[in-house]
C-alpha cells in the first residue's frame, strides 16, 4: 500500500487539459476594465476527483463496492442499514468528528460496507483514506529506517489530518510496541481534533483494548459511539459475493 500525499490543492486543473493548461481557471477582461474575471475549466472538478480517488488507497477492486451491490442478508441488515445512514447524514457527522465501526467474524462484508461509505464520501469530494493496517504498519516501519525520516512523518501526518480515515481489518496484524504506538499517535491526534474515523476488525473491544492499549481503544470507542455494530453470519466470500 503505498500512502498517497491527501492534500489536492497544489494543482488546481488537469495538466493535460488542451483548454487551461493545467491552471484549472481562465482569466478575462472586459474590454479596458481594470477587473479580471476567473472562470473555472471544465477540467478543474474531474481532475481534482481524480486526484482524490488516488489519495484514498482505494484498490480497482474496492472502487466497485457499492450499496447497490451488497447482498443484504437478515443479519448483515443492520450494518447495511447503519452506514447506508451514515452516509445519509454525513456532513453532521464528520463535522462532529463521529465515524462507524462494524466488527464480527470473517468474511462478513465488513470490507464491502466500508468501501461504499468511502466511495460515496468521494463522490462528495471529501478526503478519505482507506487503510489496510497490516499494510500500513509494514509500510510505516520500512519508512521509519529509510534514510527519508521526513517521509515517515509525512505519513503519520497525512494519517492523522485526512477528513476521513478508514481502517480496515484493525488489529489484524500481530501488534507490538511500534504499531501501538503509531496506532496511538494517529488516534488520538483525530480524537483531539475531532477527525472522522471508521474501523473494521475481527477482534471484540476486548481484543482491541488488549492488543492496542485501552487509551487508543477507548478513543475509537468515543469517536464511534451510537455508529457501532457487530456482526455475526456467514461468510460473505464464500456465498459469491
Amino acid at each position: 500500500m503505498a500512502l498517497a500525499n491527501t492534500d489536492t490543492s497544489m494543482q488546481l486543473g488537469d495538466p493535460e487539459c488542451p483548454e487551461c493548461g493545467g491552471r484549472g481557471y481562465f482569466l478575462s477582461r472586459k474590454d479596458f476594465s481594470v477587473q479580471v474575471d476567473i472562470t473555472p475549466c471544465e477540467c478543474r472538478e474531474k481532475y481534482q476527483l481524480k486526484q482524490l480517488i488516488t489519495a484514498s488507497n482505494m484498490s480497482d477492486n474496492l472502487r466497485q463496492k457499492g450499496f447497490k451491490n451488497f447482498k443484504v442478508t437478515p443479519k448483515t441488515k443492520a450494518m447495511f442499514d447503519m452506514a447506508y445512514k451514515y452516509v445519509k447524514r454525513h456532513e453532521e457527522l464528520i463535522k462532529a468528528g463521529k465515524g462507524l465501526a462494524i466488527t464480527g467474524s470473517v468474511g462478513v462484508g465488513k470490507t464491502h460496507i466500508l468501501a461504499a461509505v468511502a466511495n460515496n464520501l468521494l463522490a462528495k469530494k471529501i478526503p478519505v483514506c482507506f487503510v489496510n493496517t497490516p499494510d500500513l504498519i509494514a509500510e510505516l516501519r520500512q519508512a521509519q529506517f529509510s534514510s527519508n525520516k521526513h517521509e515517515y512523518e509525512r505519513k503519520i501526518r497525512a494519517l492523522s489530518k485526512v477528513a476521513v480515515v478508514i481502517f480496515d481489518d484493525l488489529a489484524k496484524e500481530k501488534v507490538k510496541d511500534f504499531a501501538r504506538e503509531q496506532y496511538y499517535r494517529i488516534i488520538n491526534h483525530r480524537y483531539e481534533h475531532r477527525k472522522a474515523t471508521m474501523f473494521s476488525s475481527n477482534c471484540t473491544l476486548d481484543e482491541l483494548a488488549e492488543k492496542l492499549g485501552d487509551a487508543t481503544t477507548s478513543r475509537l470507542v468515543a469517536m464511534t459511539k451510537d455508529w457501532f455494530v457487530h456482526i455475526e453470519a456467514e461468510d460473505y466470500r464464500v456465498m459469491g459475493e
